[in-house]
């Protein structure tokens, strides 16, 4: 059993400082109405040797819509035997822009009926439609063919799971932008950024950017109010929303304007952030962390964060550590100082945790923690 181990670590109050890092407009945040598009249908798996289920009456009744349909059958859905079929959900994510007619998909398969396993079947032809939108009929994709079942890593394929191969239909149109009227009456078409990591510094430091690139000014001639001052076409909305006008000049070329706008640098201000993986006890963070002075003790191991010391020596083997001190003579390495220290004291996931925990519960880790 571990000994009481006293970590005094010499972690300074003062904040790690941002790091002066520009990125692209493009890498920080998401164009509203590019979503991803969820198209999902039902269909059946068949030529299953003897793994269906046989006794699901929605399965008997599909079985019996299909082959009406094929050759106009009057049998009754009880006439159907269904012991080499599966129900089965057909659904595939769409990203946008390659929701196009033609387009090759790779579509998952779920079985929705107690079948057994779908290995060796064969999807018969599935109609996809949009998953969110009870509304629309449009039929957006097919999927058809033998199934391949779903693998993951070195276990074994999952018999009630698998992949299969379709192809995109129809369009999904992407309506990157939309379009308002000014106070004038006049049209306006707009484009809306959605922040991935939703921060009023950041949203109000890409707006500036955009209003100072003279390519993405509006135009001359444009008729203000009186008194008013100068249209700027980018606005911050709120913490994750800029909103941004497409000058007339771009209208017809708004791909263009946008791929202006995906190279715009900022400097975002990230959320100070730690993360620890509960289960490997790897901890990560960004932002601007800090670390506070004090003093407690959990599961045996006794915390202190002060001043002073020197870096401790890797304990001898089957030596009890009972007193560790890593001072901080460099801005910026508070947490991996303390995550250095954690490894050499050889903690183990659940302590470096529930250290982690009691920081954050004390008041001494000035950031969001997750834990995953």
């Amino acid at each position: 059993m571990r000994g009481a181990i006293l970590l005094l670590a010499s972690i300074l109050a003062s904040t790690l400082a941002a790091q002066d890092v520009s990125v692209r407009v493009k890498d920080i945040v998401t164009y509203k109405g590019t979503a991803a598009n969820s198209l999902v249908g039902e269909g059946l798996v068949v030529g299953l040797k003897g793994s269906g289920d046989d006794k699901d009456k929605t399965t008997q009744k599909m079985l019996q819509a299909m082959s009406h349909k094929l050759n106009k059958s009057g049998l009754p859905a009880s006439d159907y035997a269904t012991k080499n079929i599966a129900r089965v959900l057909v659904s595939v994510d769409v990203p946008a822009f390659k929701g196009q007619m033609g387009a090759a998909l790779i579509c998952r398969v779920s079985v929705l009926d107690k079948s057994k396993s779908i290995e060796n079947g064969v999807l018969f032809a599935t109609v996809l439609k949009n998953a969110l939108d009870a509304d629309d009929a449009t039929e957006y994709a097919q999927a058809s063919g033998r199934l391949a079942l779903a693998q993951s890593g070195d276990k074994p394929k999952d018999p009630l799971n698998g992949t299969v191969r379709g192809s995109m239909l129809a369009d999904i149109k992407v309506a990157f932008f939309t379009t308002a009227v000014d106070d004038y009456g006049k049209a306006r078409k707009l484009i809306t950024l959605l922040l991935d990591h939703p921060d009023s510094a950041t949203a109000n430091d890409i707006a500036d950017r955009i209003n100072e690139n003279p390519a993405l000014a509006e135009e001359e001639g444009v008729e203000i109010k009186a008194d008013a001052p100068p249209p700027l076409p980018a606005r911050a909305i709120n913490d994750g929303v800029v909103e941004i006008n497409i000058p007339v000049r771009w209208h017809g070329q708004e791909m263009k304007f946008k791929q202006i706008i995906d190279g715009v640098s900022v400097n975002p201000d990230l959320v100070a952030t730690v993360t620890v993986d509960t289960s490997t006890g790897v901890l990560t963070f960004s932002g601007n962390v800090r670390v506070l002075p004090g003093a407690f003790t959990v599961k045996g191991i006794s915390v202190t964060i002060g001043a002073g010391g020197e870096v401790p020596a890797k304990p001898a083997a089957g030596e009890i550590v009972k007193g560790a001190t890593v001072p901080v003579n460099e801005p910026n390495l508070q947490l991996r100082q303390l995550i250095d220290t954690f490894n050499l004291l050889k903690l183990d996931a659940a302590e470096k945790t529930a250290v982690v925990r009691a920081l954050e519960q004390n008041g001494m880790l000035q950031a969001k923690v997750v834990y995953e």
